[in-house]
């Protein structure tokens, strides 16, 4: 009898220990499916015209959380008037944009199924459109598996795209040229490594100047003619992963904006600014060191013929940072903002006689879009 109550007893346990274990598997099920989600509505270029404000970035607002790539159009206070998703592919992101008159032509990636998107298999996008969303060509390209499109400007009646295309085990950065129609006028290839990526690009007196990242660690800065033909290039050592990010030109000089690292295994950065001459000689150059992981994203001339930049600062949390420079590289001011958990700065234009930031913000698990207006000084004039 006693031998009988035992068995019981270890069998009841038993029961008991499985019922926890199961319980505790569906409360982990239910909180990873739930608050572990991120919501992102993020933005990530924009443009000011006639009172209007045009933005493009990506949301995971669905079923699935697969990002979208979104073109958004807001007046001029703030009210959101439009907003269209690519939905032909399973998902997608735009990283910029321009605005020819009347039509849109937005640059990204897209994988076009569950599969290829399970594998990190993207290709680059151009689609141009006209005011009443008729599409008036798309054009894919991937010399890799994993390309993207990341700047577009225009160049005469043309279109000049940069970007990258690489996999596990080798790469490059992309170059192209599109006439009004879609195709191809020329198109070229810089790198060989999986690191290898263009940035931006500008045109000034009839070169191109491409930056971005030639290799791990590596900035670069490139020369073209408007053949496609690459004239010279500099690298810089060292910069983060991301190489230089964006360039502009401004009383006959290049200036372009990154991460600087000390050395190739060190892990912080300092927002770094670097002046060229046309030439691609380095003429100055200035870092923002405030002991914590920091670059900047974007640059711009103001109207009072300043150098205003944006990007990010690692504390506690991310944090957003403006900075203003005279052409000679020394900094005026530099403000941080952390309004939320993590702000994220990823472009800028002039609005009036003030600065546009615009980027996002991680609270409870959304990154929310956020536009903060700055005055001449670099003080808040209005965050939403």
């Amino acid at each position: 009898m006693n031998k009988n109550r035992l068995i019981t007893f270890r069998f009841l346990m038993t029961t008991v220990i499985l019922f926890l274990i199961l319980f505790a598997l569906i409360i982990y099920l239910i909180i990873s499916n739930s608050d572990s989600k991120v919501l992102i509505n993020s933005v990530k270029s924009i443009d000011y015209k006639d009172n209007t404000f045009y933005v493009v970035g990506n949301t995971n607002d669905n079923d699935n959380y697969v990002e979208k790539a979104k073109f958004s159009i807001y007046d001029n206070k703030f009210n959101k008037t439009k907003e269209k998703l690519y939905n032909k592919s399973y998902a997608s992101s735009y990283n910029d944009f321009y605005l020819d008159g009347d039509n849109y032509i937005f640059v990204g990636n897209i994988s076009e199924t569950v599969d290829t998107y399970k594998k990190n298999i993207n290709k680059a996008v151009i689609i141009k459109y006209d005011d009443e969303d008729n599409v008036i060509f798309e054009k894919n390209y991937s010399l890799n598996d994993n390309s993207s499109f990341t700047n577009i400007s225009k160049i005469g009646d043309d279109y000049l795209v940069v970007g990258y295309s690489i996999d596990d085990k080798k790469g490059s950065s992309i170059i192209i040229r599109y006439d009004s129609k879609g195709k191809v006028v020329w198109k070229n290839n810089f790198g060989d490594n999986i690191y290898s990526r263009f940035n931006s690009a500008i045109i000034v007196d009839n070169y191109i100047y491409a930056v971005g990242l030639s290799n791990k660690d590596i900035g670069v800065i490139c020369k073209y003619d408007f053949d496609g033909n690459l004239v010279s290039y500099k690298e810089y050592k060292y910069t983060n992963g991301i190489g230089f990010s964006d360039i502009v030109y401004h009383k006959k000089s290049l200036f372009v904006v990154g991460g600087y690292k000390v050395n190739d295994t060190t892990t912080s950065n300092d927002a770094l600014i670097v002046k060229y001459d046309l030439s691609l000689n380095v003429v100055a150059e200035e870092k923002f060191e405030n002991n914590h992981d920091s670059r900047y994203n974007k640059i711009i001339v103001d109207n009072n013929n300043y150098l205003v930049v944006i990007g990010n600062a690692k504390e506690d949390d991310y944090n957003g940072l403006i900075s203003k420079y005279d052409d000679n590289l020394n900094r005026i001011a530099t403000v941080s903002y952390g309004d939320d958990k993590n702000d994220y700065f990823n472009d800028i234009v002039l609005y009036e006689n003030n600065y546009l930031v615009v980027g996002y913000s991680l609270n409870k698990h959304i990154y929310q879009t956020k536009f903060i207006i700055y005055s001449d000084a670099l003080k808040v004039l209005e965050a939403k």
